[in-house]
């Protein structure tokens, strides 16, 4: 069991590394976006600031559904 702990706590973390860099690539792009005022092609900008915010709700999603396994085992080892 401590094995299967272990690797769900590397999964999670795992996935909280990939929600923050994307948290941060959203961030990056939503500043982009309001520094060029929407001088710079909008619509291509637009859609890339959507996709990192889509990809970032679903990389908070995976880390929370691998907190969550994680949490299970821990309480079934317990």
């Amino acid at each position: 069991m401590a094995l299967n702990i272990a690797q769900l706590e590397q999964d999670w973390l795992a996935a909280e590394t990939a929600a923050d860099q994307l948290r941060a690539a959203a961030m990056q792009a939503d500043a982009e976006l309001e520094r060029t005022n929407g001088v710079k092609t909008i619509k291509v900008t637009i859609d890339d600031v959507e996709q990192i915010h889509a990809r970032h709700k679903a990389a908070e999603k995976a880390a929370s559904d691998a907190f969550d396994r994680l949490w299970s085992a821990k309480s079934i080892g317990s």
